[in-house]
């Protein structure tokens, strides 16, 4: 039986072991020992991974023989992989410093994934991300047993989001032109709405000018008149005008 995984992220396995038990060598635990403590447990070890790049997420053959040994379907042990590997993907990726070089982890293997793009952002989004925060927010007691300090989830989901919608722009301009164009043509409608209202205005404006003008005319004619009046009452009786 070969190793089955859902092949989003580019994984080494130690010794390209197949699955079979009888490739379970002394050899191949040795290397596990080596990956794991990284070569503090095996000093005299010189192990050949030309092919591993350092970035790669590292399966390690046990977790597949001791899913056989319970004998798991192949369907079970299928996920039980694929969840290994989404976990040590999570762990690699939280040890990364500076937190905000993440990104170049993340886009390794997002550029080695042969597949169509877009799954790769949707396993991150709700596969990943979940995990991540599942991981930062464990047990205190745990975290402190493995002496692990994560960074908080809020500052790494906000660094992941903002790589996702800028990968998401790329793979899909047709989406981001869209986007656009339709902000391009709410501008011009406003614009156009603000140059009818003050063409409505300004018209308004016009109509009501004649009205302005005639009660204009009207009160210096009251005035006019007024100061006439009060000629007369100083040359003649007051009393005699009412």
């Amino acid at each position: 039986m070969t190793v089955k995984h859902h092949k989003i992220f580019s994984v080494y396995l130690p010794k390209s072991v197949n699955g079979d038990e009888e490739s379970l060598t002394p050899t191949m635990l040795i290397e596990e020992a080596y990956l794991m403590s990284n070569g503090t447990m095996t000093p005299d070890f010189k192990p050949n991974d030309q092919d591993r790049n350092l970035l790669d997420v590292v399966l390690y053959p046990s977790f597949i023989f001791a899913s056989k040994k319970i004998h798991q379907t192949e369907s079970e042990q299928y996920a039980f992989i694929n969840e290994r590997i989404d976990v040590e993907f999570c762990k690699m990726l939280l040890c990364i410093k500076p937190i905000y070089r993440l990104t170049e982890f993340i886009d390794y293997h997002f550029n080695q994934y042969q597949e169509h793009k877009s799954f790769f952002l949707k396993h991150i989004s709700f596969v990943i991300l979940p995990l991540i925060k599942e991981i930062i927010e464990q047990n205190t007691e745990l975290r402190e047993l493995i002496r692990q300090v994560y960074p908080g989830y809020s500052i790494v989901s906000e660094i992941i989001m903002t790589w996702i919608r800028e990968k998401e722009d790329l793979i899909n301009p047709k989406n981001k032109m869209t986007s656009n164009s339709k902000f391009e043509t709410n501008i011009k409608n406003a614009i156009s709405i603000i140059i009818n209202s003050k063409s409505s205005i300004d018209s308004q404006s016009n109509e009501k000018k004649p009205e302005t003008n005639n009660s204009k005319t009207l009160t210096i004619i009251g005035l006019i008149i007024s100061a006439i009046m009060l000629v007369i009452a100083l040359l003649t009786d007051w009393d005699k005008l009412f």
